[in-house]
């Protein structure tokens, strides 16, 4: 649960230097827009590090409400200095609350959460408070071309339909039919239609070629070996992926490469059902 809001000042906060954008200049005519925006509606409140007052989050919206006539923001006090995970996972709330961002812009936050803490959708999900499939919906935007993007961030397109046009995997007719969409000449439902026969087994297909072992010299040296029962090309990539996550994870508990290895096994038992 994020905390609770309170005012300050804009003369009383000030920006954080440690932060690696608190302390830059920003270009004059993009402060005059977001002051002007400012004025109207403070969308989301900055957060605070206090006693020492300085801005954790937000450093640009304080530089554009100093720019004057704007004596209060809206922010949220911290008694503690936050990691940029932590900062991301309570914008990430502010936004649930708020409804500040576009579709893509809050895909790619909830993205970035996800990989910082190698979490699962399910996972992620349960942490944000929302579906696991509005994760699906949203990520799916994020992985098509920006032209698609673009079109959901301008409400030519919805993010239902955007999720639709990124399970074609010809990315060419995948844009054709974002237009066809956006002018009405194609309902998203045929779309959708479109998935579903895309998923459709052919019968006549050749069966993927399985093996217990694959094997991947790579050019710096190191050898890569994922084996199992009957894998197939997709079966390794998933199960690479899946380590990639709790590698990066272990990384930032400071797990060394031994240590990882046993407690990779030990989880593996576990969910195995193996005493």
């Amino acid at each position: 649960m994020t905390p609770a809001l309170k005012e300050y000042r804009v003369r009383d906060v000030k920006r954080n230097p440690k932060n690696p954008g608190g302390g830059k200049r920003y270009d004059e005519l993009e402060l005059l827009h977001l002051h002007k925006s400012l004025k109207q509606r403070q969308w989301m409140p900055i957060i605070v590090k206090e006693p020492e007052m300085y801005v954790l989050d937000g450093n640009r919206r304080l530089a554009a409400a100093q720019l004057g006539g704007i004596d209060t923001l809206s922010g949220i006090p911290v008694m503690h200095e936050l990691t940029p995970a932590e900062i991301n996972r309570l914008i990430a709330q502010l936004d649930i609350r708020h409804q500040p961002f576009s579709e893509i812009a809050r895909g790619k936050l909830w993205l970035a959460i996800r990989e910082e803490n190698g979490w699962t959708n399910v996972q992620l999900a349960e942490d944000l408070g929302v579906s696991a499939s509005l994760l699906t919906k949203v990520f799916g935007n994020v992985e098509n071309p920006e032209e698609i993007q673009q079109m959901v961030e301008d409400g030519g397109l919805s993010l239902r339909d955007g999720y639709y046009l990124s399970r074609i995997e010809d990315v060419t007719e995948r844009l054709r039919l974002a237009h066809e969409i956006a002018a009405g000449k194609v309902k998203a439902e045929s779309v959708a239609g479109l998935v579903r026969k895309q998923k459709t087994p052919d019968n006549n297909a050749t069966p993927p070629v399985r093996v217990s072992r694959i094997t991947c010299p790579l050019p710096s040296g190191v050898t890569v070996t994922i084996s199992g029962h009957e894998l197939s090309l997709d079966d390794a990539i998933k199960a690479a992926g899946e380590l990639l996550k709790e590698m990066k994870k272990a990384r930032q508990e400071n797990l060394d490469g031994k240590t990882f290895s046993a407690v990779c096994a030990r989880k593996a038992k576990t969910e195995r059902g193996v005493p």
